[in-house]
């Protein structure tokens, strides 16, 4: 009865080894993933409040061509997320821009989409990924 019991508890530790190495990875996986997601929302939150203030300066004192070029650098330098910074004028035309040329046939559906919708709200919009259209 010992020599099974014996017997039991060497078959039951290795795979208690394993369960426990298993759950610890899944742990670290989880913290891993909550890292990169609270990252990405400080990144985020960065780069819209630079946009924010940027937009005010616009409304309240618009800069020279080369000052709004120097701080669209500046903006693209700090946040590497950036790839294309538009400024409309009330009719949609681009007054000023930064980074990615926009395509011939100008923004894409779901951009012109976002475009209203943040124009009704006057809230911020993201769009759709970079090249997840392409």
């Amino acid at each position: 009865l010992l020599v099974l019991l014996f017997l039991a508890v060497l078959l039951w530790l290795p795979w208690q080894a394993r369960q426990m190495e298993a759950n610890e990875r899944q742990e670290q996986l989880i913290a891993d993933t909550l890292w990169v997601e609270q990252t990405l929302r400080f990144e985020l939150a960065r780069s819209e409040e630079a946009l924010a203030v940027l937009g005010a300066d616009l409304v309240s004192k618009p800069p020279t061509p080369e000052q709004l070029q120097a701080r669209f650098v500046q903006m693209f330098k700090n946040g590497h997320e950036l790839r294309r910074v538009l400024w409309l004028g009330a009719d949609g035309a681009v007054l000023a821009h930064h980074g990615l040329e926009l395509p011939p046939a100008g923004l894409a559906e779901v951009g012109r989409q976002t475009l209203e919708m943040a124009r009704l709200t006057r809230a911020g919009r993201y769009t759709e990924p970079y090249g997840a259209s392409a």
